[in-house]
Order: C-alpha cells, then structure tokens, then sequence
C-alpha cells in the first residue's frame, strides 16, 4: 500500500510550517531564498512545497509563468543608435547576452562601431541653458 503525502491527505490540517514555507515562497518566488531565510536545506524546502502542491521549477531554474521575453529590437536599436550604449551595457541593463544585442543589430541591418570607441564632443548632447537665451544669443540680464 502507498504511504500518502502528509500534506495532501484532506482529513488532516495543513501543516503550520508548510503553509509558512508556501506564503514565504509566493513572496520571494525562490526556494534558494526561502531555505536560507528559515535556516533549511534546499531540498528540504523543494521537497515541502512540492509535497504541499506548489509548483517548482528545478534547481536554477526560473519560476513557473515568468519566463524573461527578449526586450524589442527597436529598444536595442534606439540605445545603440541614439544614446550611444556600449554593447556591454545595452545587454547589462536589458538582462540578456552581448551576444544577442550583437546579432539584433546585425539583422537591422547596423554596423558595429569600433571596438573602444568613444563618443566625441560632437555626439554629446548641448546642455539647455537654465534660463532662455535672448535674440542676440546670451541670457538676459
């Protein structure tokens, strides 16, 4: 005869600690976290929250229903075109690889700038005056 899970047996309460585990996870969505903050091991907590039910994602995984979508090529295009990001920073702030922003911009068709360019004085936006300038050019007295 199979032993049933403590959890999913409807007779009984839900365990204490349990529940805790599961409200704790639905917060920080990740059983890494979870486990250090109560002081257990990882399969301890995953082996819990899988026998409460709650669906987990393996090990270095992300958590189910959150996948990352890629940001838009018109987004990747506008930081390197526009505001002049480094290939290294487009990919750091938009959380995917130099390798993806690379071949995004190669199949808009843009060519790579030169490895350690740097924007000139001429590429740098004009600072706008704090007060607006009269006919002849200069802030008014």
């Amino acid at each position: 005869m199979e032993k049933a899970r403590p959890s999913l047996v409807e007779d009984e309460e839900p365990d204490p600690e349990v529940q805790a585990i599961a409200s704790l996870y639905g917060a920080v969505k990740s059983v890494e976290a979870v486990a250090r903050a109560i002081g257990r091991s990882y399969p301890y907590v995953r082996r819990r929250l899988t026998n409460a039910g709650v669906a987990v994602p393996a090990k270095g995984g992300r958590p189910l229903k959150q996948r990352r979508t890629h940001p838009p090529d018109k987004e990747i295009i506008d930081r390197y075109t526009v505001k002049l990001h480094s290939l290294a920073r487009i990919a750091d702030d938009l959380r995917v690889s130099a390798a993806y922003v690379i071949n995004r911009l190669e199949k808009a068709g843009i060519a790579r700038r030169p490895r350690g360019w740097q924007p000139s004085k001429r590429h740098q936006p004009r600072p706008m005056p704090a007060e607006p300038l009269t006919e002849e050019g200069t802030a008014p007295p």
